[in-house]
């Protein structure tokens, strides 16, 4: 039951790219295309492959999925909007800084001893996190949150690579086709996107 409640709390954490969509649209004022949309959906029926919910009872775990994945859009759509007054990696600086004032007090009440090998493995997440933030930050600078969010499903594909690499996992036939559809949808929403400025540049 446990798995089943945490499968579906992963699914709706995972909706973020879509709510990045909706925020964007909200606050920043960007333009959002039909085939964004569309895209987005596609890929969610991926992900939905992939993790394949259980749809629990349990309402608890299921809202903390969805403040999550709003929360974690919400943080996008910042960066976003930051992206053109401050340096990317003045706002990964000061996002991290927060994040860790914040969570002193947890870890103070939660504190417990931990091997060599833990403490390495936290700091390869640690080292991993950040270059994936400076690389996210990197991208909001670029182009609108609305055509970036969607390769967050990326995370999901290399996921899948490093666990069949290092711990030797294989992906079912409904995960392969999963990831096959996030990568389809995304790539046609990069072409799409290319070709629309491609036009606006001629």
């Amino acid at each position: 039951i446990d798995h089943m409640v945490l499968s579906d709390a992963d699914t709706l954490m995972k909706l973020n790219p879509f709510w990045t969509i909706v925020l964007s649209l909200i606050f920043l004022h960007e333009k959002v295309h039909k085939y964004q949309i569309s895209a987005m959906i596609i890929a969610i029926f991926g992900m939905l492959l992939i993790v394949k919910p259980e749809f629990s009872s349990s309402v608890i775990p299921s809202i903390a999925g969805l403040f999550s994945g709003i929360f974690a859009a919400s943080a996008y759509t910042c960066v976003r909007a930051l992206s053109t007054r401050e340096k990317p990696y003045t706002i990964v600086f000061y996002f991290s800084l927060f994040s860790v004032i914040v969570l002193i007090p947890f870890s103070i009440f939660t504190f417990t001893h931990i091997s060599t090998t833990q403490i390495i493995f936290l700091l390869g997440a640690g080292l991993s996190a950040a270059v994936g933030q400076i690389g996210i930050t990197l991208a909001y600078s670029f182009a609108p949150a609305k055509d970036i969010s969607i390769f967050t499903y990326a995370s999901i594909i290399f996921t899948a690579i490093f666990g069949f690499i290092l711990f030797g996992e294989s992906p079912d036939m409904l995960a392969t086709v999963g990831y096959v559809v996030i990568i389809a949808a995304s790539y046609y929403m990069f072409e799409k996107a290319r070709r629309e400025t491609t036009i606006k540049q001629k």
